[in-house]
């Protein structure tokens, strides 16, 4: 499948679509010639071939991902589901007129004279948030998210409109995307470049340096006794690799960079995989028809 299809924002891509095809319908009714209608259908049902493949696409992996727990889901593409909350001490999201968020999006509208709104401003935020299940947390990093099922609030001031797309912390939350973890047992480690760089640390404290090393006291470090520094760098050095691996990992989920979708959604997965497979009727049943319509207009010409 191509790698665009995959990129294709389902918020969008849908909404955008079904006013495409209506759009298409109200031409094919109008349209003055045989060729003209023949060549509204052939758009139509290329464009719907195109996007039935990509919310088909999202309906299988939303379908046959099956669900991990943080504390034991393999490195790599994976669906969670638990409980967003914000990192322990920091302030919720947003602005004043809306409840502290995880994670949140604006857009702001300004009235023109004809009384008709122009978009002014819009965004939204990188902040990582928390994705916690009974085993465990992990971090979750919104950017290239696409958010579905958000709540929305708009309200006005003066001539601008705003409206906000949020999502809250202790809600339910489910996310499709990478994991991968960082530190503990899977941290990577140089010990030969961490030896060196503690050997150069000592070295620049020569006092010190030969307080523990200069045996025979002639100010100087014979071979003999540098070797036992080298030996005792190193012991050091396994030592804090020791204690850095039996730390816990901080597990990461991001977007993929291989173009597969990237979901954050606070509804159920089961109303999610049905929104997806509708979706992929809808555009399936277009394509049905308009390609029916097409053949049987070149049956009566024919």
């Amino acid at each position: 499948m191509p790698e665009f299809l995959l990129r294709l924002k389902a918020d969008l891509l849908h909404g955008a679509m079904s006013a495409g095809y209506l759009l298409a319908g109200l031409l094919l009714l109008q349209a003055p010639t045989a060729g003209l209608r023949f060549g509204l259908l052939g758009v139509v049902a290329a464009v719907s071939l195109v996007v039935w493949l990509a919310a088909g696409r999202r309906y299988r992996l939303v379908a046959d991902t099956p669900t991990a727990r943080i504390a034991s889901a393999h490195q790599g593409y994976v669906e969670l589901v638990g409980r967003s909350e914000l990192h322990p001490g920091t302030p919720g999201l947003g602005f004043s007129s809306m409840p502290p968020s995880v994670w949140f999006r604006y857009v702001v509208h300004q009235r023109r004279l004809d009384g008709k709104w122009a978009r002014v401003d819009g965004g939204r935020s990188d902040e990582t948030f928390l994705l916690v299940d009974p085993s465990g947390s992990c971090v979750v990093d919104p950017d290239g998210a696409e958010v579905i099922g958000s709540h929305r609030r708009v309200y006005y001031q003066g001539d601008y409109r705003h409206t906000v797309e949020y999502l809250l912390p202790g809600e339910t939350l489910y996310a499709l995307g990478l994991l991968r973890t960082e530190g503990g047992a899977s941290a990577p480690l140089d010990r030969s470049g961490d030896v060196r760089d503690l050997l150069a640390r000592w070295k620049r404290n020569r006092r010190s340096l030969l307080s523990r090393f200069d045996f025979d006291g002639d100010g100087e470090l014979d071979l003999a006794e540098w070797e036992q520094a080298r030996r005792q760098a190193e012991r050091q050095v396994a030592q804090e690799h020791g204690e850095i691996r039996r730390q816990p990992g901080v597990h990461i989920l991001r977007a993929p960079a291989d173009g597969r979708p990237y979901l954050l959604s606070n509804r159920d997965p089961d109303r999610l995989m049905r929104r997806f497979r509708w979706w992929s009727w809808f555009h399936l049943a277009v394509f049905m028809a308009a390609a029916a319509t097409a053949l049987a207009g070149l049956a009566r010409l024919g």
